[in-house]
């Protein structure tokens, strides 16, 4: 089964992006979590198959988190989410999987997942 770790630290931006994420992925396993460091903890100890995260969640940030989660994981699928495009460039040029733009959707999440090229 599919794990994929929900990471936001406001709980309502948690709630939507667990929700849009059991839409695109009904037979997976969604962790949520609002601290950062929880969720890193969960994965160095338990295999990851994707994380979403934050890219704005104060001194542990989701550029930082994915940093972490590629050294210590290995091959893990990263997508981070933000207030707008801002950070997209950032996130590109460390080849993340995707970025998306709050309000996160199941129809947000599927065209990240699919996009060859973005």
């Amino acid at each position: 089964m599919m794990k994929i770790l929900a990471v936001e630290p406001d709980q309502n931006d948690l709630d939507r992006l667990t929700d849009a994420l059991r839409k695109v992925h009904g037979e997976c396993e969604v962790l949520s979590y609002r601290d950062p460091m929880l969720a890193f903890q969960y994965a160095y100890n338990n295999p990851v198959d994707a994380v979403f995260a934050a890219a704005d969640m104060g001194r542990l940030n989701g550029f930082t988190l994915a940093k972490m989660l590629y050294q210590a994981c290995g091959k893990i699928s990263v997508y981070l989410i933000g207030a707008d495009n801002t950070f997209r460039s950032d996130a590109r040029r460390l080849m993340l999987n995707g970025f998306l733009v709050r309000p996160v959707t199941p129809e947000g999440i599927t065209r990240e997942e699919n996009a060859e090229e973005w």
